[in-house]
């Protein structure tokens, strides 16, 4: 299963951590999977400002700027990733993760 966790402060996202395999179908034909990649690199590759890229395993931290363009394209890859989750509950678990005391 993918677990896509969505790290949230004071209304802006500070990172989103994706880690895990869908194991829809085998290697190559996965489109849970491709799905997945092709909108968490979309948008990734569109954040502005500093974006720290953490990989370790079989899980990728990114961690954002809290801009308001930011915000907006997490929230897009979070409402992309909810769809997705919706038709596949088995093959991904999207969380989000507030956290009101952090500046």
């Amino acid at each position: 299963m993918i677990k896509a966790t969505f790290k949230k402060s004071n209304d802006y996202f500070s990172s989103v951590t994706m880690e895990g395999h869908a194991f829809y179908s085998k290697h190559g034909t996965d489109i849970v999977c491709a799905g997945v990649s092709a909108l968490f690199i979309t948008i990734v590759n569109e954040l502005s400002g500093e974006v720290v890229d953490v990989n370790s395993n079989n899980e990728q931290t990114i961690v954002v700027e809290p801009t308001r363009k930011n915000v907006i394209l997490l929230t897009a890859l979070l409402h992309g990733l909810e769809s997705i989750e919706e038709q596949h509950p088995e093959n991904l678990k999207v969380e989000v993760i507030e956290n009101e005391n952090s500046n």
